[in-house]
C-alpha cells in the first residue's frame, strides 16, 4: 500500500491550498500535510479521519499534536 506525496496532495487539496506534503522520514507511513489556512486543515481532518485509503484506513490528526521539531519544515 505505498503512495506518494502527490497522491496525498491530490486528496487533501480538495479542502484548500496545500502548503506542503512530507513524510516523517521514518519507516512507517506517517506524513504531514500542511495547509495555508487552518480552517482547511480542520475540514480535512473532519472529512478524512478514519476513512478508507488504498486498502486500509487513514488516520488524520492535527499537527500540533506532535513535537515542534517533527512539524518544522526542512
Amino acid at each position: 500500500n505505498s503512495f506518494s506525496s502527490a497522491d496525498l496532495e491530490k486528496i487533501f487539496k480538495k479542502f484548500g491550498a496545500v502548503r506542503c506534503v512530507r513524510d516523517f522520514g521514518i519507516t512507517w507511513n506517517k506524513w504531514f500535510v500542511e495547509f495555508y489556512d487552518e480552517r482547511d486543515c480542520a475540514d480535512a481532518v473532519d472529512a478524512l479521519n478514519r476513512t478508507s485509503f488504498r486498502g486500509g484506513v487513514i488516520s488524520v490528526e492535527h499537527g500540533w499534536d506532535y513535537p515542534r521539531d517533527l512539524r518544522s519544515l526542512p
